[in-house]
């Protein structure tokens, strides 16, 4: 996307039970997105709460909250 794309202070409560095989995911892009930007946000549970398959996104994720999550953040390189 060329458009600036922002999420901003919402609350995802994605739960507890998922298999772990899968990603359960509240923020997913199967396509580049050139100015991303996630803040003021609450995550709470899921294992890849922001996850992008196979697509380059450039932004920034700033002054979010990650509470009982089972995501790594070696995942973004």
């Amino acid at each position: 996307a060329t458009l600036p794309v922002r999420i901003t202070g919402i609350y995802f409560d994605l739960g507890t039970s998922f298999d772990g095989g899968t990603a359960h995911s509240a923020i997913y892009s199967s396509r580049p997105i050139n100015n991303l930007r996630i803040d003021h946000s609450f995550f709470k549970g899921g294992n890849r709460e922001i996850f992008s398959d196979y697509a380059k996104v450039f932004g920034v994720i700033d002054h979010n909250t990650f509470l009982d999550t089972g995501g790594d953040e070696s995942d973004f390189d």
